[in-house]
């Protein structure tokens, strides 16, 4: 299903954006990746740039399993630096271990309650469960904390779309997130139209019951 594939790739698209996150603040730079976010950046002990440096190199390469020994190691010993959390957590999404994910996640919203990414992501595991219901409160948690939050209005659509069947939602949130992105998604483009179609044929058809 082509709405499950686009979810799936969501994964890896986030794990890149944490790694922007981090790089600015290993440069030292306050400038957020982007314009729209109310989530402050974690400040990073002084002492853990090396390592973090090393854990997002891993990242880059593709290095998974020496990435995840890293970032478990900067919690070790930087247990309230919530980023470390958030990456684990990307990571072992990445490889489908969910109660690890989800542990890792919700370390990092406990420590940094501001965390978009960790309760987008811990979204994201609920889903894979079929837990939607919490899924959802994840993701609008999300964007509650950073409302401009384009994956978080994806995967809210998503949501609303294939599995709650709440399609007027749906639909509002593909729209903002092809706003969001310049409308640079042709398939989020296709899934608008073939809503908008579906919502108006029900609205026809209630009109004519009523």
């Amino acid at each position: 299903m082509p709405r499950m594939r686009k979810l799936s790739h969501m994964w890896k698209l986030s794990i890149k954006l944490v790694v922007v996150i981090i790089a600015v603040a290993l440069a030292g730079c306050s400038t957020q990746p982007e314009k729209q976010t109310a989530t402050p950046q974690p400040v990073m002990p002084a002492g853990a740039k090396a390592s973090y440096a090393r854990a997002v190199s891993a990242v880059k390469a593709g290095q998974d399993t020496k990435a995840i020994q890293l970032f478990t190691g900067l919690t070790q010993e930087y247990p309230d630096f919530s980023a470390s959390f958030t990456n684990l957590g990307l990571l072992y999404l990445k490889q489908e271990k969910l109660t690890e994910a989800e542990h890792a996640f919700k370390q990092a919203i406990t420590i940094n309650p501001t965390d978009s990414v960790a309760y987008n992501h811990l979204g994201v595991v609920f889903r894979q469960r079929g837990q939607f219901e919490q899924a959802r409160q994840a993701y609008e948690n999300a964007l509650r904390i950073k409302p401009g939050y384009a994956s978080a209005h994806l995967n809210l659509g998503i949501l609303n779309d294939i599995y709650l069947q709440n399609l007027e939602t749906a639909l509002q949130h593909y729209q903002r997130y092809q706003n969001l992105t310049g409308d640079a998604d042709q398939q989020v483009a296709k899934w608008i139209v073939d809503l908008e179609r579906r919502v108006n044929s029900s609205t026809s058809a209630g009109g004519k019951q009523g």
